[in-house]
């Protein structure tokens, strides 16, 4: 809603879709004995942690109206977001 109503210029986004198929890729690969396959280590303090990056979107007004069209969004969702 800030970004519609300009009083904010842009933020990050993650497809939560997308995040969640990933986990569940990834528990499935667990159950079935197996290893995920990661492309990123943070490292926590303590050891480093295999990972998997997710896409970020950067979302402006330009891209925000995208993700509406492409059904992300609804602009219901965005006009009453408090």
């Amino acid at each position: 809603k800030y970004i519609q109503d300009d009083k904010q210029s842009m933020t990050v986004w993650k497809n939560t879709a997308t995040l969640a198929k990933t986990t569940c890729d990834m528990v499935s690969e667990i159950l079935g004995g197996g290893t995920p396959k990661t492309d990123a280590t943070y490292n926590n303090q303590k050891k480093d942690v295999l990972s998997i990056q997710a896409e970020i979107v950067v979302v402006d007004k330009a891209k925000l109206e995208e993700l509406v069209k492409n059904g992300d969004f609804s602009q219901d969702d965005i006009d009453n977001a408090k």
